[in-house]
């Protein structure tokens, strides 16, 4: 007879009953429609468990990161929550709904998962409330472990008459702290006894051969017998993977494997089959059957993807007995490169078997490949390509806590409970309910005691400065110091200290930066000391490790009293704020200004909007007329007339007024008359002020006085305070702006973009501040490829047309440069994408500078233009003034409308687009590059231009091509300016080209690196994906155009050949090369002789220093009389070079270098002199090109000049060779190295008279030389004039006692030295996405 139960569910306090056997309580609080499954909080206890899940959950890092019933981040659980505790030892309970017990029943089962874990533990208990009677039946105590623990508990009910009501209590205590956390999952009750040890769950029939699960997985797939790394398909597959050997076509699969990098290692493939008949197919193969795993665990794997139409690649895991993954948390699509990455994969606690799953997917016309290689399991979490981390989840983004330090680092959100120290709000949000991460140093903490805060690893750097991005605040009496560590992923006590700062900064997050480089997976570990009282609380926000190369910019700290003054540190050199005017100055930059259409972007200093300057801005608050003074400290008495210098910004609708006076010491009013005065707007420019300051008898102080305006958007700036003290202000030589409204125009050319350089996504382009909304800079949503790649990688603008709060017919514009004027028409072409059955307009229109737009526009397109990437080509008119192109887009709510590859060329729109000719690898870039099939190399800091004329920085840059000599023939150039900093690299790539071995071959090519800032022009040879160097250029070649050969003979059959410009270190920097010309002929070579006498400052006749110098050789002027040089080295005439033991860090080194010269096998002479004074040495040695060195002399203890002759081998020069002068420093720090009159010939020394004698120099040209020389006699004479008054003031500014900040970095290995403050680390008030608005002010 079937037996029949009934259920009867009674709403709110009603009990429910079931039937014997049968689960009476099931929950895994994973429906959304009864989170809780009736489960409720006592509310008159302390606090709370909640239901939560591993991605938000728990306090610290204690919580569970996953849940038991999926065992990933997004299945749910209940947890206690730490927010609503408020005793010393909290108890929180929950209470499942009541269940009527039926008459006759003596046992229950309560069974469920519990992960206590933490050191802040007490207990839980468990609790049957049995007809209104409490009574515990279980209990835990202490931390479990960061796992899910299964429990069963038997529960007596046979005490009952008649039918009951029953209810389970959990009840968890909690000590004070944070370190502690319980949680519950998977609650079950059912009316039986409990089956120990067993789960319920049906049997399947046992397998003919037992699969015993791995607990380790290591393949390589070179070794095809190993039968556990043999892949599993799906029985569901459309195409199955297979073992492959290297393919000799790259776009076939990969030319080697990634275990041994050789064509005959093995790897998984994924085949192309010409006869596929569905449009997709996909294949899958699976691991071997592995263990449970308990804890997070990663998986490394080497991928590879090439082609143009290559697929996807997922990767995930499916516990064994499921059909599908839970989530696929690795993807990776279409075209990665032709090389192997590395590929990481999290896998959560399974508690069951489980398989690692590649999913890969190829369409019908499928020429790329997939593969994989390498697959290695590994304990715990992956390391991250990237960090950032606000600290506003609690799990803190996986930064962990170190267990051996005395204290630990605090959520902390508002102010810390400590007076006068501490953040009174977070940095990420400004305000006082977002979370940052600090040290509480009350008691109990003492003095000394240390926190460690340890991030999660992140990935290995590939051979490039990554940047540690982060804010702190250090404000207290009693601050201590902050470190920052670096340490290996799997060494992590092996630590190496990277930056350091310690003391009160005030009260206010700054920013640091830090170069991180590291060959293996690493951790950054932030430690914090406790200082002498509670008033030293450290904290820190915003942590971000990039995966990018270098950093965005660096400032010093500069916290001394004087007047000469930046501002780039909050001690502002002790200027003071007046008490009696009406409001103050403001300390500010530009990245953190509240107001983006008036005010200073960028300060002066650093070009930039990290750097800092004093300012006054208008507020509602304020009465228009109102005055700020800003006193500077005091000057002393001026025997002779001096100078003051510095810089102001004077910008907005209604600017009024900024005067200064010179105020004396003793007078407690101002003069009546300003020094200085300056009214109206001037321009969002900074523009210099000098104040001829006359003698003066007294000490007094400058007063800088701003007068506000009337409008809200008004403000006035000053910043680089100089004050020449008894000498004369410097000649305008800075290259700044021209001081008007009106920016300079730039060649159409200039405007074309493609958005993809990371370093300048906007390409100048700008937002209106007269619209409604802004273009934003975009990939794969909502446009989901891009018209220059057709990848989700490509980069394009769009207008965000999925927000409610927009309304239909809002603008957005953008406006381009301001282009310069032109007598012949141009063409305008760019790809627009517009798509939406309620698609509005996109136009086009030309406006003059601060203009309103016309009616009508000059091109515009309407409604939806499909699914696709549409060209349009606008010609634009001959123009009679400059110009900017106007991209304005309408609103439409879920209509897409978004840019790509703008280009504009002179002349009229073509009718048709012409093809390029192949070549092969010459160019002269009058076509442009892509005509001569060269591309710019992806995944680099910026990109060659293309341009023709002068560049638009001052003192560098061609001003003709060398192909016509005219300023319409086009080049290719790196610009040095911002947003570049130094180091940065751009890269051009020729087409692939083809040698026939032993056949002579030479590239010959024109380079102008023109500039007292030039970095390297480096040329390398790319063969199969591998670079070898052939050539490095640098220093300046002056004005002109140079030739340079690059010898091919040696080439492989195919092989292409990469320009790379790498950026110096400032704005005169900029390199150009053109007319590239392969030749089949030997390379011209290099010269024979060299010379030079350091007579002038810059003309070194090829002799330049050696870039990556710890320090530098300077020039001594023979003409400055206030030297303070040792009188041996001034014994002899002219001028010279030298090294300053007394300047320069002990144990430093600088060298000069020869210009490369030919050798030929044939001996040379050196002639030099020097002289060496104290503790000081200097080697001379020859590298020939090839890479050979040889140590020709080391030099010590010369105090007189001295002459020295050296006959160089045949086997020492080779065939080109460089001579290497190298002064070294010792440790006393009182030495000196000087070099004059080198002179390198060929021939032996022998043979040779000395350099001044008979002969010496004897030549055909010597008369007409000498003639000349007498002609430009004169003109040298006052060139050398200029220079001494440059150099006496420059070595007259130099400051003698700098206070530094005690810091390191892994570049240092002085780590207890005061260094120089160019290179401290500490930046205030950065920000790394500053927009660019225009403004027609």
């Amino acid at each position: 007879m079937e037996l029949r139960c009934c259920v009867l569910l009674v709403l709110l306090s009603s009990a429910i009953s079931f039937c014997k056997g049968t689960l009476i309580i099931n929950c895994d609080f994973e429906n959304e429609a009864d989170p809780m499954c009736g489960f409720y909080n006592v509310y008159t206890d302390d606090a709370d468990f909640k239901r939560s899940s591993g991605a938000s959950s728990g306090p610290m890092d204690s919580s569970p990161g996953f849940d038991h019933t999926y065992g990933n981040d997004t299945g749910h659980f209940l947890d206690t929550d730490i927010t609503t505790f408020g005793l010393d030892t909290p108890v929180a309970s929950v209470i499942s709904p009541s269940v009527l017990i039926q008459s006759g029943t003596t046992k229950l089962c309560l069974e469920y998962y519990i992960h206590m874990f933490g050191t802040a533990l007490e207990s839980l208990h468990v609790y049957k409330k049995v007809s209104g009677v409490e009574t515990s039946i279980y209990n835990d105590t202490g931390t479990l472990g960061d796992v899910w623990h299964h429990r069963q508990v038997e529960i007596d009910v046979s005490s009952s008459s008649g039918s009951s009501s029953i209810q389970v209590i959990f009840q968890a205590n909690i000590s004070w702290g944070v370190r502690g956390d319980i949680a519950l999952d998977d609650i079950k009750l059912s009316l039986a006894q409990c089956n120990f040890g067993l789960e319920e769950t049906t049997q399947a029939p046992p397998p003919t051969t037992p699969v015993i699960p791995l607990d380790s997985y290591d393949c390589t797939f070179d070794d095809l017998n190993q039968r556990q790394c043999t892949p599993k398909p799906n029985s569901r597959n459309d195409f199955d993977w297979v073992f492959r050997q290297a393919f000799n076509t790259p776009n076939q699969g990969p030319i080697y494997d990634h275990t041994t990098s050789t064509s005959s290692g093995i790897y998984l493939y994924v085949p192309q089959d010409s006869n596929q008949g569905n449009d997709q197919e996909y294949g899958e193969f699976r691991t071997a059957l592995l263990q449970p795993a308990f804890q997070v665990k990663c998986l490394q794997f080497f991928y590879y993807m090439r082609g143009n139409r290559v697929g996807n690649l997922n990767g995930y895991v499916v516990r064994d007995g499921d059909a599908a993954p839970i989530h696929i948390p690795f993807n990776k699509t279409g075209d990665q490169g032709g090389y192997w990455h590395r590929g990481l994969l999290d896998i959560y606690p399974t508690y069951a078997n489980y398989r690692i799953a590649f999913e890969a997917s190829r369409s019908r016309d499928y020429d790329g490949c997939i593969a994989v290689d390498d697959l290695l399991l590994m304990d715990g979490r992956c390391p991250m390509e990237e960090v950032f981390c606000d600290f506003e989840s609690l799990h803190i983004c996986y930064f962990t806590q170190d267990r051996t330090d005395d204290m630990d680092w605090t959520v902390g959100n508002g102010n810390t409970p400590s007076y006068q120290t501490g953040p009174s709000y977070d940095h990420t949000y400004g305000n006082s309910s977002g979370n940052y991460m600090y040290i509480e140093t009350s008691s109990p903490v003492r003095l000394g005691h240390v926190a460690r805060l340890i991030s999660p690893p992140v990935t290995e750097t590939h051979g490039r400065a990554h940047c540690l991005i982060f804010w702190y605040h250090m404000y207290g009496q009693h601050i201590d110091a902050l470190n920052v560590l670096q340490a290996n992923a799997s060494t992590p006590t092996q630590r190496k200290l990277i930056w350091t700062l310690s003391g009160n900064r005030g009260d206010k997050w700054r920013a640091a930066e830090v170069h991180v480089q590291s060959s293996l997976d690493f951790l950054i570990i932030f430690e914090a000391f406790r200082g002498t009282s509670y008033q030293g609380d450290i904290a820190i926000d915003d942590v971000h490790i990039t995966s990018t190369e270098g950093c965005p910019g660096e400032a010093g700290l500069k916290n001394y009293s004087s007047i000469t003054c930046d501002f780039e540190e909050i001690e502002i050199c002790y200027y003071k704020q007046d008490s009696s005017d009406d409001f103050d100055w403001t300390w500010q930059n530009g990245a953190s200004q509240g107001l983006t259409s008036t005010g200073p972007g960028e300060d002066h200093t650093t070009n930039s909007p990290l750097g800092f300057y004093m300012y006054i801005q208008e507020d509602y608050n304020d009465i228009p007329g109102g005055t700020a003074r800003l006193m500077s400290p005091e000057a002393k008495v001026q025997p002779v007339p001096s100078c003051l210098e510095f810089w102001y910004h004077m910008f907005g609708r209604d600017i009024e007024s900024l005067q200064v006076y010179m105020k004396k010491s003793s007078d407690t009013e101002l003069p009546d008359d300003p020094v200085w005065s300056m009214t109206g707007n001037k321009g969002d420019y900074w523009h210099r002020a000098t104040i001829d300051v006359p003698v003066t008898p007294y000490t007094f102080s400058f007063i800088f006085e701003a007068t506000r305006g009337q409008t809200f958007r008004d403000n006035i700036a000053i910043d680089d305070v100089t004050f020449y003290e008894g000498d004369d202000c410097p000649p305008f030589t800075t290259s700044a702006p021209i001081p008007t409204t009106t920016p300079i125009p730039i060649a159409s050319s200039l405007a074309n973009c493609d958005f993809e350089d990371v370093n300048n996504t906007m390409c100048g382009y700008t937002q209106s501040i007269h619209d409604e909304l802004d273009w934003s800079h975009g990939s794969g949503w909502p446009v989901g490829a891009d018209n220059t790649l057709g990848t989700a990688d490509g980069h394009y603008l769009y207008i965000n047309t999925h927000s409610y709060y927009q309304r239909s017919g809002d603008r957005a514009d953008l406006y381009s440069p301001l282009l310069m004027s032109s007598d012949i028409p141009q063409c305008l072409e760019f790809y627009y994408y517009l798509s939406g059955y309620r698609s509005d307009f996109l136009m086009v229109y030309l406006t003059g500078w601060g203009q309103t737009l016309a009616i009508d526009p000059l091109f515009s397109v309407f409604g939806d233009q499909g699914d696709k990437w549409n060209m349009a080509q606008v010609e634009i008119p001959p123009m009679n003034s400059n110009f900017q192109i106007v991209f304005e887009g309408m609103y439409s709510y879920y209509a897409d409308v978004a840019i790509d590859d703008i280009n504009i060329t002179m002349g009229a729109c073509p009718k048709t687009t012409a093809q390029p000719n192949l070549v092969d690898g010459s160019c002269d870039f009058e076509s442009g590059l892509k005509a001569c099939n060269y591309v710019h190399m992806r995944y680099y800091d910026f990109y060659w231009q293309e341009h023709s004329g002068a560049t638009a920085s001052k003192n560098t840059g061609p001003r003709v091509d060398h192909t016509t000599g005219t300023e319409e023939g086009k080049y290719m150039y790196i610009e040095a300016s911002l947003p570049q900093r130094p180091a940065d690299r751009a890269r051009i790539i020729t087409p692939v080209m083809y040698h026939t071995a032993g056949v002579a071959k030479c590239m010959l090519f024109y380079y102008h690196m023109n500039g007292a800032n030039v970095g390297k022009i480096n040329i390398y040879s790319y063969i199969e994906s591998r670079e070898i160097l052939l050539m490095s250029l640098v220093g300046s070649s002056k004005d002109r155009w140079r030739p340079a050969g690059v010898d091919l003979t040696n080439m492989a059959q195919r092989f292409q050949i990469v320009f790379e410009g790498v950026v110096g270190y400032g704005v005169e920097g900029d390199m150009a090369i053109d007319d590239i010309s392969i030749r089949l002929e030997p390379c011209m070579g290099f010269a024979k002789e060299a010379s030079t006498n350091f007579e002038m400052p810059g003309d070194l006749n090829g002799f330049h220093q050696y870039w990556e110098n710890d320090t530098y050789w300077l020039w001594f002027d023979q003409y400055n009389k206030d030297s303070t040089l040792p009188d041996e080295l001034l014994a002899g005439d002219g001028s010279f070079m030298y090294i300053d033991g007394t300047f320069f860090q002990p144990k430093t080194w600088a060298t000069m270098l020869t210009p490369i010269m030919a050798g030929h096998a044939i001996e040379h002479c050196l002639d030099y002199d020097y002289a060496i004074y104290k503790d000081a040495e200097l080697m001379v040695s020859v590298w020939q090109k090839g890479g050979l060195t040889y140590d020709l002399t080391i030099k010590k203890y010369a105090t007189a000049w001295t002459h020295e002759r050296i006959t160089l081998t045949k086997a020492q020069v080779g065939e080109d060779f460089m001579l290497f002068f190298t002064g070294k420093l010792g440790s006393e720090g009182t030495g000196y190295v000087a070099i004059d009159n080198l002179v390198v010939r060929e021939n032996s020394c022998s043979e040779l008279a000395e350099p001044g004698e008979p002969g010496a120099q004897a030549s055909s040209g010597s008369v007409a030389t000498a003639t000349i020389l007498g002609i430009l006699l004169g003109v040298a004479l006052a060139v050398i004039i200029i220079g001494v008054l440059y150099f006496v003031r420059r070595q007259r500014m130099m400051p003698k006692d700098i206070p530094a900040v005690r810091y390191t970095n892994e570049t240092d290995t002085n780590e207890n030295k005061e260094i120089s403050l160019a290179k401290d680390l500490s930046i205030a008030n950065p920000s790394y996405e500053n927009a660019t608005l225009q403004s027609h002010a």
